[in-house]
């Protein structure tokens, strides 16, 4: 990974301490691991960053209620008690320029979202879908509008329209 690393012990998880590390750049992001809901936001958010061509390592495949990746679960809970020691720190970037420039468009793109649950399940979701099933626009709108009551096809249209148009993440 081509993230300038603060320095950290070496008893530390290094995985966990870079995915802290680029988190941490979000002041409003409320991570946690201890119930379900919390696990599930930080996958589709890792999904999305890395949605952004930003590869983190992290592979993902189609779950029951959208992206996973049983890696970044565990990474995820390695950092979990380490995770309020890691400071934001202004000064972080990555230091390859176009990461850095793609992972400030994802700020953008997220911004004020980072713990909205039904947009990160949404867009995780057809963007996955989109990438891995073949299935045209309105099949996989359809079926990540089935995931929730509360999801219907014009929200999932409308989260595809802006991933589209404004983010190019689905082509």
């Amino acid at each position: 990974m081509d993230f300038k690393r603060v320095a950290h012990g070496p008893d530390m998880d290094r995985q966990a301490m870079d995915l802290g590390y680029i988190l941490r750049q979000f002041s409003d992001l409320d991570f946690g691991m201890d119930d379900t809901g919390h696990r599930l936001r930080v996958q589709r958010f890792v999904y999305l960053l890395q949605a952004f061509d930003i590869y983190l390592g992290y592979d993902y495949s189609w779950y029951m209620r959208g992206p996973y990746c049983t890696r970044l679960a565990a990474v995820a809970y390695a950092l979990g008690p380490l995770y309020d020691m890691i400071t934001y720190d202004k000064d972080m970037v990555f230091a390859n320029p176009g990461v850095q420039e793609r992972f400030n468009l994802f700020k953008q793109f997220i911004r004020g979202r980072e713990n909205d649950s039904d947009f990160l399940e949404a867009a995780a979701s057809l963007h996955v879908l989109h990438r891995t099933s073949g299935m045209p626009r309105a099949d996989i709108v359809k079926k990540v509008a089935a995931k929730q009551d509360h999801f219907d096809d014009e929200y999932c249209n409308d989260i595809w329209d802006e991933m589209m148009e404004k983010w190019r993440l689905v082509e």
